[in-house]
This record gives C-alpha cells, sequence and structure tokens, in this order.
C-alpha cells in the first residue's frame, strides 16, 4: 500500500512542486523521465524545475501571471508544470480554443521550437540555454520560490466542452489538484510503475497522471514505441480508446503490457476485445475535468469469449436519476450525476452553463446512461450527441457505430447539417485503401435504414482524410459542421451530387 504523500512545511503543503521537491530528496536517483536517449532522474528534473522558474522569474512571471503554454515536448511540459507550481502563477495551455476566447488573458506566451504559434503574439522561445541548470543545489533553490499565497488560489486553468458543446474554462486550485493527485495514488503504487501516455503533453489527462506518477516516485516512458516502452519497463499505458485505436491503425502491438487505463470516450466492445489482446489488465474509467475520476468499468473475457464488464465505485458518488431526480434501477437510462470533494464549483464567467450542470452539489456531465447487471456504468450517449428531428431523437453516437460497421469505412463520424434550411445529417467518412468507395456508401446507407428505418434523414457522405477527435478521444461535431460551411479543402465528395 502506498506511504502518504510526503508533507512539507506550512504554508505550501499543497503545492505539487514543493511536494516533488520533496520527493526527489528521498529518491534522488530514480529515474523520473525516460526516453530513447537519456533518463532523466528526480534530482535532474528538480534541477532543471528551477531553472525554469527562474527563467520565468526573470521575464517577470509572479503570482499574478497566467503562462500559456504550446509544445509538443513532454520533459519541457513536466518541467514548466511544476515551474509555474513553485512560482504560484497560472498555466493554460496555449491552443486555438484560447486565441479564440476573451475569457483567460495570459500575461506570458511559452513555447518549444516545433509548436506553431503566430509570431505577433510575442512567443518567448524554449530553447537549449533553459536546459542549463547552475551548480546551486536544487533543494535549496526551490526553497527561494514563493508558490501560491493562498493554497485555493488558481493554477490549472482548462478548457472543456462541458454540456452545451461550447468551449469554457475551469479553475483548478492547488489545493483541488493536491487532492486529486492523492486521490490517484492507488494508480501509481510507491515507485511501481512506469508508464506511457498516448495523451497530448499539455492536457489535463495528462498533466494529472504526471502529477499522480512523480508524487509517488513512479517513471514516465517519453516515447512512441512498443518496444521501447517493453525496453523501459513500462507497465501501464494511459489512453483515450481514439488514441489507441489511432496508436495500432498501421499495426499490431508486437509486445503485452500489464495494465491499459482508457479513458476520455466510450469503449465500444470493438476496441476492448483489440485491448485484451495486449494488456492483462483493462479498465475503462469513466470521470470529467469537472470532477476528476468518479467510476471503473473492469473488463475482461468470461470462459466463453464474451466480453464482461464489473463496475467498481472510485472515491465519488455517481447516480442514474430520471427527469424528475428519482434514482433509475439497473435497466433503465437516465442522466448521470456526480458528487465528490474533487469537483470545481462552476465554470469562469460562464453562469449559465454553471446554472445547467452544477446543481444542489451534484454535477451533471450530460451523459445518458444504464446500470448493467454487473454493476457496470454503461454510458449510452450524451444529452448533446441526441439529434433531433421534428421530435424525432437520434443518437449521433450510435450513427456513427452503424457507419464505422459498414465493411471499407476505417472510421467515421456524423453530425446535423449546419445548414438550417437542410432537415438532415451528414457524415464524414475515412475509407480503407482499395475499396469500391461508391459501394460501400451504397452498403452505408442500407445499413443506417435497417438499423433506424430513417433514410430521409441521411445526407450527403464525404470523405475526409481523418475524422477530428479533442483531446480527450471526443469526436469533434460543431467543427466538422464548421468545416462544412467553410468548404474545407480536407473534405473530398464521396457521392454524386
Amino acid at each position: 500500500m502506498n506511504q502518504p504523500l510526503p508533507l512539507t512545511p506550512n504554508p505550501q503543503k499543497y503545492n505539487v512542486g514543493f511536494l516533488f521537491r520533496d520527493v526527489a530528496r528521498k529518491y534522488p536517483m530514480f529515474p523520473a523521465i525516460i526516453n530513447e536517449t537519456t533518463v532523466i532522474t528526480y534530482v535532474q528534473l528538480l534541477a532543471t524545475v528551477v531553472g525554469f522558474a527562474k527563467r520565468l522569474q526573470a521575464q517577470g512571471v509572479g503570482r499574478n501571471s497566467i503562462v500559456a503554454l504550446n509544445t509538443g515536448d513532454l520533459p519541457i511540459s513536466t518541467t514548466v508544470l511544476l515551474a509555474t507550481s513553485l512560482l504560484g502563477c497560472r498555466l493554460v495551455t496555449a491552443s486555438n480554443i484560447l486565441a479564440k476566447q476573451d475569457l483567460v488573458k495570459p500575461t506570458h506566451f511559452l513555447r518549444t521550437a516545433e509548436a506553431k504559434g503566430k509570431n505577433d503574439i510575442g512567443f518567448i522561445e524554449i530553447d537549449a540555454s533553459w536546459l542549463v541548470v547552475d551548480e546551486q543545489d536544487p533543494f535549496e533553490a526551490a526553497n527561494a520560490f514563493q508558490g501560491y499565497e493562498n493554497p485555493s488560489d488558481p493554477w490549472l486553468l482548462l478548457h472543456t466542452s462541458g454540456t452545451t458543446g461550447r468551449p469554457k474554462f475551469i479553475s483548478l486550485s492547488h489545493r483541488l489538484v493536491t487532492d486529486r493527485t492523492k486521490a490517484i495514488s492507488a494508480d501509481f503504487p510507491l515507485a511501481q510503475v512506469t508508464c506511457a501516455m498516448l495523451f497530448n503533453c499539455t492536457s489535463r489527462p495528462f498533466f494529472a497522471r504526471v502529477a499522480g506518477a512523480l508524487l509517488n516516485a513512479c517513471a514516465i516512458v517519453d516515447s512512441d514505441s512498443p518496444d521501447f516502452w517493453k525496453l523501459s519497463g513500462v507497465n501501464t499505458v494511459f489512453c483515450s480508446p481514439g488514441q489507441f485505436e489511432t496508436f495500432t491503425r498501421d499495426g499490431s502491438l508486437s509486445v503485452r503490457f500489464k495494465k491499459v487505463e482508457v479513458s476520455g470516450a466510450k469503449l465500444d466492445d470493438a476496441v476492448a476485445y483489440k485491448l485484451l489482446r495486449y494488456f492483462d489488465n483493462v479498465v475503462d474509467i469513466y470521470g470529467a475535468s469537472e470532477t476528476n475520476k468518479t467510476f471503473a468499468n473492469i473488463i475482461s473475457v468470461n470462459e466463453d469469449g464474451v466480453l464482461t464488464r464489473s463496475g467498481k465505485k472510485l472515491d465519488s458518488e455517481i447516480e442514474i436519476v430520471d427527469r424528475d431526480g428519482n434514482l433509475c434501477p439497473p435497466g433503465k437510462t437516465g442522466a448521470v450525476r456526480i458528487k465528490n470533494n474533487y469537483t470545481v464549483e462552476g465554470y469562469m464567467n460562464a453562469p449559465e452553463a454553471t446554472e445547467k450542470s452544477f446543481i444542489d452539489g451534484w454535477f451533471y456531465p450530460g451523459d445518458v446512461g444504464i446500470w448493467g447487471p454487473n454493476g457496470e456504468l454503461d454510458i449510452i450517449g450524451r444529452n448533446d450527441e441526441i439529434i433531433s428531428f421534428g421530435g424525432v431523437k437520434i443518437d449521433a453516437e450510435l450513427i456513427d457505430l452503424i457507419i464505422k460497421g459498414t465493411e471499407g469505412v476505417k472510421d467515421a463520424i456524423c453530425f446535423k447539417s449546419p445548414k438550417t434550411d437542410q432537415n438532415e445529417i451528414l457524415a464524414f467518412i475515412v475509407f480503407e485503401e482499395g475499396i469500391n468507395k461508391a459501394l460501400c456508401i451504397e452498403k452505408v446507407r442500407e445499413n443506417y435504414q435497417s438499423h433506424l428505418g430513417l433514410p430521409c434523414f441521411l445526407g450527403r457522405l464525404h470523405e475526409i482524410d481523418e475524422v477530428p477527435y479533442n483531446e480527450n478521444g471526443r469526436p469533434m461535431r460543431m467543427l466538422c459542421q464548421k468545416m462544412v460551411l467553410s468548404k474545407s479543402n480536407k473534405i473530398r465528395k464521396a457521392e454524386d451530387e
């Protein structure tokens, strides 16, 4: 069983940066980050974190600053995460969503050389000189930073679609991040986990698991090579179902691993079976940026080869309720709601969305679910995934599955036509190579009609190179609508007018 997270003297006991310092003091030579060219130990990572904090401080970063980070470099992202904690400032991912809103206004923009960004923004580029550390004792040097003023001060500013499909931001305080990290310590037995992640290295799922790993003396492998994973001793992989599908699209894994934890999107049976071929233990996590992890489905195959799921309650209350707020028995669908000690109070400067999603201490993520016979939680759709036509409601994810189940279709996404005069469903399709596309489309329409009996709603089908997914593996239907309106050159007509 894990030892408690090491405590640091008040008032910074909820500061992840100082907690990491304490772990590095106790396990200085343990590997923190492993890649194919080097191993960064805990003490080396701390020294780099201190160096980054000094550079940021010299740039005027303080407690009231908001640092926006644009990078695809895992060690850099991890270092900036910890450095901003030591400084007590706020951290946000520099993204298109950030650029298109005015809720969060960064004071400093950081990027690495490979990251794209508008030159007129005034990015501070992180180059090799940032990685040169001085000879000062890193533990003593870390003590010089002020950290937060109050553990309830905001630290991580994260965007989320919430229940409306429109991007919003939530604020995670130092206390909340630390409490969430302690809550997932069971996933990181002390010094026993070496993990790899497919999540974007500036995403919330990545930051949460990095904190969990580093505050429990575990190692993170920075590589997309399964063979190197095996060589490095990886025993746990974190990803979304969509990321795993993309990762294995051009072939299968050549090695087997102990555990995979998937989250961020519905895990369908086909992907679950595939995961079980490569991992001894498959855990499907349900949760949200607003709530942390809340529930787990343990996936296995019985003696007859039938996929089974069994529910495992985490440290959250989770209920399925009808429209009147009454508990739904197993087998009856209803709205999912969650309550725990790690839930944010609402969305930043979005009172209407907050009022809709946070009610009487419960968070309503907008998911429609059902309890299964083994206590498993089955998310069958979302309120905002329901496409409605004149009183007829269709689950968009179900349509995706029907289309993707057609021979010759590699991936697909459906969405309601963005044109108000067209009461129809459109779809983007990624075709398998070398197939007859016209015949494939005909089969798609046959499957659609046989399953749903609503042929009049299925409009044009377009070929696309890749289905757009967000960082959690959820299909981005609103983006598809915008692509249609803008007639993006990434879309190709797959059938005649």
